[in-house]
């Protein structure tokens, strides 16, 4: 199709012709010459019309001078006559050159007739080839227009299926989430019956053991009716002696647990939590030694501090921890296996009684009667199953680093995913550091506490106030690593699979994390997951997808 700048356009019988530039300027010399033709054959026209006037002047010219030859005298008759004869052979002359001329003029006439004639011509053969032309240039375009047309037609197809293609896989997800949902319904119904049991067990512990307490009270007070007998008012001297001796000793040994509570809220301010900043310094290894020595004997202290007293446990657990953290990090590795099992299991042990006043004593009157008085026994919770929040995470964080029976640590793991819905609970975790805590359990070697602590990092991944926190505590080479050698591993579940990619994918969209998806080269790792992927897995290739378009990986 030739260019719009050598196309021009002419108006015929109300129909736009399109001719090119070329066959346009043969037209216009064509015209030139016709009119050319047309004025050389008026020019001609007006000579010979002036040459007629001419020779009728000489006629009556000649006419006029033979009268007057007539008239004169005989004498110069012949010279006259003789001149007359010249001027008429050259009339004559002039006449057969007139004649000529006429005939020369006449055959340009006709000249003239034929050229336009043939200017007729071309100018129809023309219009038929603009036309001609026209009527392909037409067809050409409406071709181009109906490919055009066609492969918007298939265009338009393909997004159909693109989109149709994009609501199958929300409406994949959709179901997924449901389905998660009603699990997660499912297991929280699962999750209160247990714990529904678990209070009904230790209520009917509860009970045993205070029958079989009972029991052994029946049993000493009747073995000691004589000796009561035989001195009723010296065993009541003897008894509130014994009972005040006893709650001064009660107030001592409070006043020494919250002495040694200071203490070591005061340690774990000042050398404890600062340990990043001296690790180079002395005092690191000197307080590494001191925590060496005061962490054995403080497995033993556990038990005797009382019960439900938050303020005095949580300084205590808040010694344990920072120090387990400081011995972790220091170069030489100290082994306190025995110390930590013992101090995880204290944390851990379930709830049991203690008797807080005397015992049950029978006294028997002069006449014969019996008084008895109740014994007031109090309820002791373990550290792990505390009434304060602060102390039941540290406990968590601490057994979690000292004890390995899978069974306890499940149950943990269980308790930690409920504790975590709360805001609280997640800023404490963050605030002491969790996620390093957890970190250990991200191995395939680690089957049975896998899925749990995945799951508590998806906890934390939700969406909240403290996720930012959260990403940026992962947003290590530590974590990274352990994500990138599980998913390598060919054996791992699919529902952990998407569990980890729902992780990264929140990691993805910060931009200084993608150095460190590089680095563990999960790029590559996570198309060849992509490319693997059944089409069952409609959830798992969505986060893939969005992980891999966030680090510019993937194209649209």
């Amino acid at each position: 199709m030739e260019e719009d700048d050598d196309q021009l356009s002419v108006q015929r019988n109300h129909r736009t012709i399109i001719i090119s530039e070329k066959q346009m300027r043969k037209y216009n010399r064509a015209l030139k010459e016709l009119y050319e033709l047309a004025r050389l054959r008026r020019d001609e026209v007006e000579t010979e019309e002036s040459s007629r006037d001419d020779m009728d002047a000489i006629e009556s010219e000649t006419e006029g001078v033979e009268r007057q030859t007539v008239d004169t005298a005989p004498q110069g008759l012949e010279d006259v006559r003789k001149e007359l004869m010249e001027i008429s052979r050259k009339l004559q002359e002039e006449n057969e050159r007139l004649y000529e001329r006429e005939m020369e003029l006449q055959q340009r006439e006709i000249n003239v007739e034929e050229m336009e004639r043939m200017v007729r011509e071309s100018h129809s053969l023309l219009e038929k080839c603009a036309e001609q032309e026209v009527t392909k240039r037409w067809t050409q375009m409406q071709e181009e227009h109906q490919l055009k047309c066609a492969e918007l037609e298939e265009t338009v197809k393909q997004k159909v299926r693109e989109n149709k293609r994009l609501k199958s896989s929300f409406d994949a997800v959709r179901q997924a989430n449901e389905t998660l949902k009603q699990q997660l319904t499912d297991t929280q119904e699962r999750n209160q019956k247990l714990e529904d049991q678990l209070v009904s067990v230790q209520r009917r512990l509860t009970n045993l053991q205070r029958k079989s307490e009972f029991a052994l009270r029946q049993r000493a007070a009747s073995s000691s009716i004589e000796h009561q007998l035989e001195g009723p008012k010296e065993a009541a001297q003897k008894l509130a002696t014994a009972a005040t001796a006893k709650s001064h000793k009660i107030v001592a040994t409070v006043g020494m647990f919250e002495m040694i509570a200071f203490l070591f809220e005061w340690i774990t301010a000042v050398h404890q939590r600062e340990r990043d900043k001296m690790k180079s310094t002395q005092s690191f290894v000197f307080t590494q030694d001191r925590c060496c020595k005061i962490l054995p004997r403080l497995s033993y202290l556990l038990p005797l501090l009382p019960s439900g007293n938050s303020k005095l446990h949580y300084p205590c657990l808040q010694f344990i921890f920072w120090s387990l953290v400081h011995l972790e990090g220091g170069e030489q590795k100290i082994s306190l296996m025995s110390t930590y099992r013992r101090i995880g299991e204290e944390l851990f042990r379930p709830t049991c009684q203690k008797v807080s006043a005397t015992d049950t004593s029978v006294v028997l009157s002069s006449t014969g009667s019996r008084h008895s008085e109740r014994s007031e026994e109090s309820r002791r919770t373990n550290f792990f199953q505390s009434q304060s929040l602060h102390v039941r995470m540290l406990s968590t964080l601490i057994i979690l680093k000292t004890l390995t029976q899978v069974d306890h640590l499940a149950y943990v793991f269980d308790s930690l995913r409920s504790e975590l819905k709360d805001d609280t609970a997640k800023d404490l975790f963050l605030q002491h550091n969790g996620v390093a805590v957890l970190l250990p359990y991200i191995k395939a070697t680690q089957k049975g506490l896998l899925a749990g602590a995945v799951d508590v990092f998806l906890q934390l991944s939700m969406e909240s106030s403290l996720l930012p926190r959260f990403l940026e505590s992962c947003s290590n080479e530590e974590f990274f690593h352990s994500c990138s050698t599980l998913l390598r591993d060919s054996k791992l579940d699919t529902k952990l699979q998407e569990k980890l990619c729902i992780i990264l994918q929140r990691l993805s969209k910060i931009r200084s994390n993608h150095k460190l998806f590089e680095m563990f080269q999960l790029g590559s790792l996570l198309h060849d997951m992509l490319r693997s992927a059944s089409s069952d897995d409609a959830f798992l290739t969505l986060n893939l997808r969005s992980i891999l378009l966030n680090l510019n990986l993937l194209t649209n």
